[in-house]
């Protein structure tokens, strides 16, 4: 697309103020780059333009520029750069240069621009505007050093090989383009290739820096024969993180596992130069740590392969200025504990922070109780065993975490009674129903039992619950939550129900039932627990095992019909998918919806990989065959479709497929309709009636497909686009006063709708509301493309009103102009007046 240069565009911005009939004042000021800001190297100069316009047509003015720098935080005059009187209502002088010897140093610079306004009667009016320049320090290129890892390092053909960009340049790589065999693969850091066939492939990579500077690399890659059934690397979910901008080191280590026991590579796939992967260990570390900026939050994606299939994991690294706490705020224990068993405690740490290091001690003597490490939703516990003495104990716990200010404070304190043993809890059971099927591993959401019975330890005989001794059951799984169950009965046995265990992360994973008994008499108790383990309700996942589509076609699938799950709404279950080699194309369309197409020349079976994930820790992997048929040569039906090229917003338009046809007279007995844009499904439907309409309300280039099936089950489609332009009229800049455009329009295939190729009208209707002017002209333009025509010149005496048309042929071709909506403006002048109409005109 063509533009305008700085000079037309500041020339613009005076004819624009003129036709406005600006009522004061006005500067305005910008860099070459169209823009009020720039950067440059130290050496190098720049052009600016700077334009102000009066506000009394018998005023003079003045303007000055000058040039400061910013020194910490303050503002440091440098020099003026010039101060110029002009005796008329515009200023405009030819562009001027700011160089080496005005700024003379690196770093950040303003320009102010004053303007000030003299009138006939002594007032002084003043406008300023600014802009903003910044200059770095030179430096010497040096050519970037190529160089790339890959894996599998013996890859066969049923293996996905992954090509890892490690080529470094002292300025940084723009461009990482790879070959195989000569021929381009792609670009990027990481790029991907199944090898259908074994042999060596030469494989090269060429790499570009920031100044154009090439270098490349060449490696020959031997692919062998297999056939070997793979199962896919995992790697856990990584929590987000914070470091402190001082902190020498960063470093974090990835859990990944392989059932297969493979041999496992890590890589980086995105995130900030400094960051990288070791693909041995797994460990992601820091070259360096930058300094805070306005955008210090850094997302960094990286992933596991075992040369076949791979797993992806993302998480944000927020760099700080300030220093990190590790701040307690949660402390529990078990209120009661009997000697001789097992206490739990657990913390939280604010803001959820992992990996910090919690010990609980004593206080009456600064012992320690345990220790433990957060998790990555900030809790941790212990479960010591007791040996105390009968009694009331007081613990605190303190916080560490490398990079972090520890919480030394021992302001979080809690406290537990440690009981005499006199009753052994036996036989504690836990039920998935009415004590019936015993069971130790539970869904969320599923009802849990548990019954015990107490013996007393002095008399050896079974106490029943009806005697009177106080009874407490309940759930912790790892955190400070507590569920407590139910009496089931009122009888003589001790028997408890939890209705449900809640859908929450609160209760996910392993915990323990607990079960007390005391007699308040004495002052001694039983106590008994068990170990049960709460799951994430697994994901159901069943997409059909095989589809089956023509060369060159394509098939839209709906994935959330195949999805549930108990505990997840389908809509925010994730899908992701794996499509090894080039013969399918797979197209997200909507939220788990996708677009699969066969290319012309594949015929064959070919298996994506889909993996459906609840994002708490539910993960399916499915394999989705595509048979692609050859194209059965039998006379299909055509879809025929008509609807204009072009219309503005909230037009309904006509679609028209009633010349749709089979060429063997098999009736069509349904059109299916729908609607994308920039490759989303806006809408679909069908229809047995062959015309429909649709209601475009939204401006932009959309696709319309009409798909026609015949009584036989076979169908074609056809796909047009159509263009829809703004609803907004015309609009008018400037009064209507002296002579002036009433009314402007442009024709060309349609009203307002023109080609690159025809020629177009251009028709106003122009007023003269003054005396008789001579040699006036129609000028039309459109501004983006910086393209201007003239009508012929014309005479209007006082008061007359005339229609004035002329042609025009744009003097480029179709792939210098994109197709899309533009604004053109047409005014009529003569020596000392402008005025401009603007109208939103769409090119095809």
């Amino acid at each position: 697309m063509f533009k305008l240069n700085a000079k037309v565009l500041v020339l613009f911005f005076l004819v624009f103020m003129l036709a406005s009939g600006a009522s004061a004042l006005s500067i305005f000021a910008q860099f070459e780059n169209e823009q009020q800001a720039a950067t440059i190297t130290n050496g190098e100069n720049i052009n600016y333009d700077v334009a102000a316009i009066a506000d009394q047509s018998t005023s003079w003015l003045k303007v000055t520029g000058k040039l400061y720098k910013y020194d910490n935080s303050e503002v440091v005059f440098v020099k003026t750069l010039f101060s110029e009187t002009v005796y008329t209502t515009t200023y405009f002088p030819s562009t001027k240069n700011l160089a080496q010897t005005d700024y003379q140093t690196d770093g950040d610079y303003l320009v102010d621009f004053l303007a000030e306004e003299y009138w006939t009667d002594g007032t002084t009016t003043a406008r300023s505007t600014q802009i903003y320049l910044k200059v770095n320090a030179t430096y010497s290129n040096i050519a970037p050093i190529a160089d790339f890892n890959y894996t599998p390092l013996n890859p066969t053909t049923q293996d996905t090989v992954i090509f890892i960009s490690n080529s470094t340049d002292d300025h940084g790589i723009i461009l990482a383009e790879w070959f195989v065999n000569g021929v381009k693969l792609g670009e990027g850091n990481l790029i991907t290739k199944l090898f259908g066939q074994q042999g060596t492939y030469s494989i090269k990579l060429r790499v570009t820096d920031t100044d154009g500077v090439q270098t490349e690399i060449t490696k020959l890659v031997a692919v062998s024969n297999a056939s070997i059934i793979n199962n896919a690397p995992t790697m856990q979910a990584i929590p987000n993180q914070e470091i402190l901008e001082s902190a020498q080191t960063y470093e974090y280590q990835l859990q990944v596992a392989d059932q297969d026991n493979d041999t496992l590579v890590c890589y980086k796939v995105s995130g900030p130069s400094w960051i990288n992967v070791e693909s041995q260990s797994c460990k992601v570390v820091a070259s360096s740590i930058p300094q805070v900026t306005q955008n210090n939050s850094y997302l960094i994606s990286v992933g596991v392969s075992d040369g076949q299939l791979s797993d992806n994991k993302s998480y944000s690294l927020k760099v700080v200025d300030v220093p990190l706490f590790v701040v307690l705020d949660e402390l529990f224990c078990n209120p009661d504990v009997v000697v001789g068993h097992q206490q739990h405690c657990s913390v939280h740490v604010s803001e959820n922070i992992s990996d910090a290091i919690i010990t609980f001690k004593y206080v009456s003597d600064d012992s320690t109780l345990g220790q433990c490490e957060t998790n990555d939703k900030g809790y941790c516990h212990i479960n010591p065993n007791i040996t105390l003495a009968a009694g009331n104990y007081e613990i605190y716990a303190e916080a560490v975490k490398p990079n972090y200010i520890s919480d030394l404070t021992k302001n979080l304190r809690t406290t537990f009674k440690v009981w005499t043993e006199r009753y052994d809890v036996a036989n504690l059971k836990v039920y998935e129903d009415a004590f019936v099927t015993e069971n130790y591993t539970f869904y969320r959401s599923a009802p849990m039992y548990v019954s015990f019975d107490v013996i007393d330890l002095i008399t050896g005989e079974i106490v029943p619950a009806s005697q009177g001794l106080i009874d407490s059951v309940f759930l912790r799984v790892n955190n400070n939550f507590v569920l407590n169950f139910t009496r089931y009965n009122s009888g003589n046995e001790y028997k408890y129900e939890l209705s449900s265990i809640p859908i929450s992360d609160d209760f996910l994973g392993q915990g323990n039932v607990y079960a007390f008994v005391f007699n308040f008499t004495d002052d001694t108790a039983g106590q008994e627990d068990v170990v049960v383990n709460i799951l994430n309700n697994p994901l159901a996942f069943n997409p059909p095992q095989q589809v089956q589509l023509q060369q060159g076609d394509s098939v839209v699938i709906d994935f959330n019909q195949y999805i549930s799950d108990v505990e997840t709404p389908v809509e925010d279950v994730l899908l992701s998918y794996a499509n090894t080699g080039n013969v399918l194309t797979v197209q997200p369309i909507g939220n788990k919806i996708y677009n699969i197409t066969a290319t012309q020349s594949f015929v064959g079976n070919q298996t994506v990989v889909f993996a459906a994930d609840d994002t708490d820790g539910s993960v399916v992997f499915r394999n989705v065959n595509f048979l692609v048929n050859p194209i059965i040569l039998t006379n299909l039906p055509v879809a025929v479709l008509y609807m204009p090229e072009s219309v503005r917003a909230g037009t309904e338009v006509l679609l028209n497929g009633s010349e749709s046809y089979d060429l063997d007279g098999d009736e069509i007995n349904l059109y299916s309709w729908s609607v994308v844009q920039e490759g989303k499904l806006i809408q679909s439907w069908s229809t047995t009636a062959s015309t429909t309409s649709y209601l475009f309300n939204a401006n932009g280039q959309f696709e319309v497909t009409l798909t026609v099936t015949n009584v036989l089950n076979e169908s074609g489609s056809t796909t047009k686009k159509i263009f829809i332009g703004r609803n907004n009229p015309q609009t008018v800049v400037g009064q209507e006063d002296g002579i002036y455009v009433e009314n402007f329009e442009v024709v060309g295939t349609d009203w307002g709708v023109v080609s690159v190729e025809d020629a177009f009208v251009v028709r106003a209707t122009v007023t003269n509301d003054r005396s008789k002017m001579k040699n006036l002209r129609l000028t039309f333009s459109i501004p983006e493309l910086g393209f201007i025509a003239k009508s012929e010149s014309f005479t209007l005496s006082s008061g007359d009103t005339e229609d004035i048309q002329f042609y025009v042929q744009l003097p480029f071709d179709s792939s210098e102009v994109p197709a899309g909506e533009y604004i053109s403006l047409v005014g009529v002048s003569d020596s000392d007046i402008i005025r401009n109409k603007y109208f939103p005109l769409i090119i095809e």
